[in-house]
């Protein structure tokens, strides 16, 4: 690049590098584009300098970074203090995990946006009827998970290219949801190789079955309830939600061996109030539980305490209506009730929520309501899903759910699960519809996808 006398180009190199050090990410792998002076530049931010890192911190929320990397310790109170040190490179506590972590960390939170403007495909996974209909899904590494009306849980790999599925275990009734156990908490768990590989499930059989993918070990527990209606994790520990169940006591596990399913009972969340649990959120050491008849039970402080006190959860607000699903997006809440509506909560109000009438909006009935990273799905009858690009807080709060980003129509009449992941450059989302079968739609952007070009993008010389 040939710098005129007012151009950035006329000035020195480390001036230069300081310009471009303040850069976003996606301005970054732009400016990496434009001659080979700034590649280099930009490339030296990238492996010296942390820039991606202090990309993460400062451009994804910290739910969406806890989310993508799995990481406990970059939630709650750390947020602060992690944002503070990363603007000294020398001090930051990351900066063992190697920069192409970041940098692909960031790269899947903005192809998120390929929802909008990127080239479809879509890829049909049909089962044998033996199986039953999906009732739920789960995503994890690129692997998805699906619970049948049959009891089954299977998994799904190589979608692509050599589809393989495999049964992995059998619950006696209807599989109720699946949630992932994850033993990463810290960077040093991730440098060690100490990342487990669990996933956990409810039924309508009063049973949670831990299993291990890894060493195909499994653990059943006998919840004492009527029926297990919801599981939610955080990190090792997990939460289900069943009738009967704060009067009983919500019980919180924990996965105590990384290379069986062996579980324990941490502590037992109880409360005055007759209530069959319907859904459950658990976010750092919050458990959210809601019923039947739209109450929110809450209790904070969960993995501090110990199973020798009595641990009482407090209602802190009714919706109206039997809660289907349950979302904790930072200090927001997000609540999918049976009547339709999806309740967000204000982020600077405790409890305080806005209520969007799904049908009048989309003018479809909603059956499910799925939350991952910056997208908001909604699937609907007649097989439609709606799609939400919601990048940033204030997304949220102008969000307007007569405008979807994207909506997808399937062959089918209903949605009976969804999940989204990302399977590496892209976003993908599974949509679980009637006559035993799965459709996952793809999202990829024209041409290269965005680390490629964050990394080798070609240059001007």
């Amino acid at each position: 690049m040939n710098g005129t006398k007012d151009s950035i180009g006329c000035l020195p190199e480390e001036m230069q590098a300081y310009v471009l050090s303040k850069l976003d990410g996606k301005s970054a792998a732009v400016a990496k584009r434009v001659c080979k002076l700034w590649n280099e530049l930009v490339t030296g931010l990238e492996t010296c300098m942390h820039f991606w890192l202090r990309c993460c911190l400062k451009e994804i929320p910290p739910y969406t970074m806890v989310e993508l990397t799995r990481l406990m310790q970059l939630s709650g109170g750390r947020e602060n203090t992690l944002v503070e040190l990363a603007t000294d490179w020398r001090t930051s506590l990351e900066s063992k995990l190697p920069w192409m972590f970041w940098r692909e960390v960031y790269a899947e939170f903005s192809r998120c946006r390929y929802i909008k403007h990127g080239v479809e495909k879509r890829i049909d996974l049909h089962f044998f009827p033996t199986h039953g209909d999906v009732t739920c899904l789960y995503v994890q590494d690129n692997v998805i998970y699906s619970g049948h009306e049959s009891g089954q849980v299977i998994s799904w790999k190589n979608i692509e290219e050599d589809l393989h599925y495999h049964v992995l275990y059998k619950h006696h009734r209807r599989v109720t949801s699946i949630a992932g156990l994850d033993m990463v908490m810290t960077t040093k768990d991730i440098l060690n190789g100490m990342c487990g590989n669990k996933i956990v499930s409810s039924s309508m059989d009063t049973t949670l079955i831990v299993y291990n993918l890894e060493t195909e070990k499994s653990t059943t527990i006998q919840h004492y309830s009527k029926q297990a209606n919801y599981v939610r994790s955080w990190g090792n520990h997990f939460v289900a939600a069943a009738n009967r169940s704060l009067i009983q006591g919500q019980p919180i596990w924990r996965s105590v061996d990384q290379s069986n399913a062996e579980t324990e009972i941490l502590c037992t969340l109880y409360s005055q109030s007759a209530a069959d649990i319907t859904a459950v959120a658990f976010w750092e050491d919050t458990v959210l539980s809601g019923d039947e008849m739209g109450n929110l039970f809450l209790w904070t402080g969960c993995l501090g305490c110990g199973q020798e006190d009595k641990q009482d959860m407090a209602q802190v607000a009714n919706i109206g209506c039997c809660i289907k699903s349950i979302y904790i997006l930072g200090k927001r809440i997000v609540c999918y009730t049976s009547d339709g509506f999806l309740h967000v909560s204000r982020y600077k109000e405790d409890y305080v929520f806005d209520k969007y009438d799904m049908y009048k909006c989309i003018f479809k009935t909603p059956e499910c309501v799925v939350i991952h990273g910056s997208v908001l799905a909604i699937g609907c009858r007649s097989g439609f899903v709606y799609l939400y690009h919601l990048p940033s807080g204030r997304d949220w709060d102008t969000l307007d759910l007569a405008t979807p980003t994207r909506v997808i129509q399937t062959s089918h009449d209903h949605i009976n699960a969804l999940v989204i992941g990302d399977i590496g450059d892209g976003p993908f989302v599974a949509i679980a519809t009637e006559d035993y079968s799965i459709t996952i739609v793809q999202y990829r952007r024209h041409g290269l996808d965005l680390p490629q070009n964050m990394c080798n993008g070609s240059v001007r010389k």
